[in-house]
């Protein structure tokens, strides 16, 4: 009777080890969604080939035990997945009140900065703030970012604000003398102008929108373990410590061919 009770509970510890250890490896398995978004993240055939933020987050795994799977997904996609499967992370999405309480907040990877872009041929355009701007003539690209920023910031549609169906027409339009001017992210503006073959030196930087620095974080769903979201932290956290991350930045930066600052207290990064 005792050696019978003495396997039964062998046996129950035995697979209580066993699926403890299955859990901590899936555990270790983790999942990372995002889009394809030049320089920040490459992708070719639907697989993630590299990339700044890329390469930060895989740096990070590199930290700690865990192990990752990176997909491309449509962003719709990719936002609802990260919000309802277990270890399973989004980047880079844009932190707001509204999302706040959808997801785990890992760490910010990036500050996506825009500026004013302008003809470098044309000597009288001179905006030094947003408000500036608003003497000329603006296109933007339909439902994207710059065109709902610049609406909200007072720009008239039809009037000092005009909206293009892509972001090749945009470019395409300023080039033509149909705008005065476009707002842009400086990395990726240079990837969209060398993708188009649209030389970097038509174009000036003119100045900085600072009201429209946006940061970009790492996410997690909400079922992800806290101890998985504390060491990713940690480990983001140590790389821009041990000076990793700023080599990542002046990495990707040395490659960029980014159109010229016109104003000197532009500082494009």
């Amino acid at each position: 009777m005792f050696i019978s009770h003495f396997k039964y509970y062998f046996l129950l510890c035995l697979c209580s080890f066993i699926y403890s250890a299955n859990s901590s490896e899936r555990e270790k398995q983790l999942h990372f969604l995002t889009e394809h978004l030049p320089p920040y993240q490459y992708a070719y055939k639907q697989k993630v080939v590299g990339g700044f933020t890329v390469e930060l987050v895989q740096a990070a795994l590199k930290l700690t035990r865990f192990k990752g799977k990176f997909s491309v997904y449509p962003w719709p996609r990719a936002f609802k997945e990260a919000q309802t499967q277990p270890n399973t992370f989004i980047f880079v999405i844009i932190r707001s009140k509204k999302r706040e309480p959808l997801f785990k907040w890992v760490a910010h990877l990036i500050d996506y900065r825009y500026y004013l872009f302008g003809l470098s041929n044309r000597d009288d355009l001179n905006p030094l703030s947003l408000e500036d701007a608003k003497k000329y003539k603006l296109i933007a690209t339909r439902e994207g970012y710059d065109a709902q920023f610049l609406l909200a910031k007072g720009f008239k549609l039809n009037s000092n604000l005009m909206l293009s169906t892509s972001i090749q027409d945009k470019w395409n339009m300023l080039l033509k003398g149909r705008a005065d001017l476009v707002m842009s992210n400086d990395w990726v503006a240079a990837e969209h102008l060398e993708s188009y073959g649209i030389k970097q030196d038509k174009l000036d930087i003119l100045t900085q929108v600072k009201e429209a620095k946006i940061e970009g974080y790492l996410g997690a769903s909400l079922n992800t373990p806290d101890e998985t979201i504390i060491k990713l932290r940690e480990a983001i956290s140590q790389l821009k410590k041990n000076g990793e991350y700023d080599k990542l930045i002046n990495k990707y930066a040395s490659e960029l061919i980014i159109p010229n600052k016109k104003q000197i207290n532009i500082k494009v990064q």
